[in-house]
C-alpha cells in the first residue's frame, strides 16, 4: 500500500524527522495470534495504571497515550533519549501483566508514524477501511491531553496522521463494511435468514463502542425484540431506549436467563 501515501506526507514529516527518532510503539493486536486471547491481560490497563508504570521505569518519557479497542492494545510514547528505546520497552513490558502468547510488537522511529497512518486510515483493521478506529484514536489522544501526557512530538505527528489518512481512505471502495460492528450484523443477517425473520430476540451484551454500534445497525436494519444486557443497567438504559431495546442487568440475566425472553442470537 506504499503507493497510496499522499504526496507530501513524508516530506512534511521530514521537517520533523528529529521528532520521529523519539517515537515508540508497543503493540498487541489481532494480527499476532489466531484469536484475541493474548490481549486479555492488557485489556484492563488504564491510563492511570500506565502512568505509574512509566514513572517507575526510570526513563524520561515525555508523553504517551493508550489505545485500547476490541482487537488491539497499543502504547504510543515519546522518549527524550532515543538510545533508551529498547531498555524502556523491556522495563515497561516486564512491569505490566504478562502476555499469554506472542510478545508485544515493538516499533521505533519512522515505522511508528507509518503504523499510525495506516491505523487511522483503517488499513490495519480486521475490516479494511473501518471508520471506528479513527474515532478511537482521537479519543485516546483526547484522554492523553486531559491527563497531561501528550507532548509536542506526539501532538504534531498525530495531527499529520489524521489529516493525511483522509486522503488514503479515498482509495478504499465505499461498498465495504465500515466497521467490525456492521460486518458482524451483516453476518448475523445472513446466518438468520434476515433480522426480521423471527419474533425471537437478539441480545446485545456490554456498553462499549462496538456494542453501541451493533445495536444501532440491528435497529436500522430491522432487528426485532432487541435485549441489551449490561453489568450496570442504568448505563445502557437511555441507549437501549434509543434503539427500541429492552435493558436488563447482567446479574438478572445470569440468575434468570428467561428474563431476556427467547433468544436466537447473542
Amino acid at each position: 500500500m506504499a503507493g497510496i501515501y499522499p504526496d507530501g506526507f513524508w516530506e512534511e514529516q521530514g521537517t520533523i524527522a528529529i521528532y520521529m527518532r523519539h517515537l515508540g510503539a508497543i503493540i498487541l493486536s489481532h494480527d499476532q495470534g489466531e484469536d484475541l486471547s493474548h490481549l486479555l491481560s492488557w485489556k484492563g490497563l488504564t491510563l492511570e495504571h500506565l502512568e505509574t508504570r512509566v514513572q517507575q521505569s526510570g526513563y524520561d518519557i515525555a508523553g504517551f497515550l493508550l489505545l485500547s479497542t476490541c482487537n488491539r492494545v497499543e502504547i504510543i510514547y515519546s522518549i527524550e533519549n532515543p538510545s533508551d528505546h529498547a531498555a524502556f520497552y523491556e522495563a515497561l513490558v516486564e512491569s505490566l501483566p504478562p502476555v499469554q502468547g506472542p510478545a508485544p510488537d515493538f516499533k521505533t522511529g519512522r515505522p511508528v508514524a507509518r503504523h499510525l497512518l495506516r491505523l487511522s486510515a483503517g488499513l490495519e483493521s480486521m475490516v479494511l477501511g473501518e471508520t471506528d478506529i479513527r474515532h478511537q484514536m482521537k479519543e485516546a489522544k483526547a484522554a492523553a491531553i486531559r491527563g497531561g501526557h501528550l507532548d509536542y512530538r506526539l501532538r504534531t505527528v498525530l495531527q499529520g496522521v489524521f489529516r493525511h489518512s483522509r486522503y488514503i481512505r479515498s482509495y478504499i471502495p465505499s461498498n465495504l463494511p465500515l466497521s467490525v460492528s456492521s460486518l458482524a450484523v451483516r453476518f448475523l443477517e445472513d446466518s438468520l435468514g434476515g433480522l426480521d425473520s423471527s419474533d425471537s430476540g437478539i441480545a446485545i451484551i456490554g456498553s462499549g463502542p462496538m456494542s453501541r454500534h451493533t445495536a444501532e445497525y440491528l435497529s436500522k436494519w430491522g432487528g426485532r425484540n432487541l435485549v441489551w444486557i449490561n453489568r450496570t443497567v442504568e448505563k445502557v438504559q437511555d441507549l437501549a431506549s434509543g434503539v427500541g431495546a429492552r435493558a436488563i442487568s447482567l446479574q438478572e440475566f445470569l440468575s434468570n436467563p428467561a428474563s431476556a425472553g427467547k433468544l436466537r442470537a447473542m
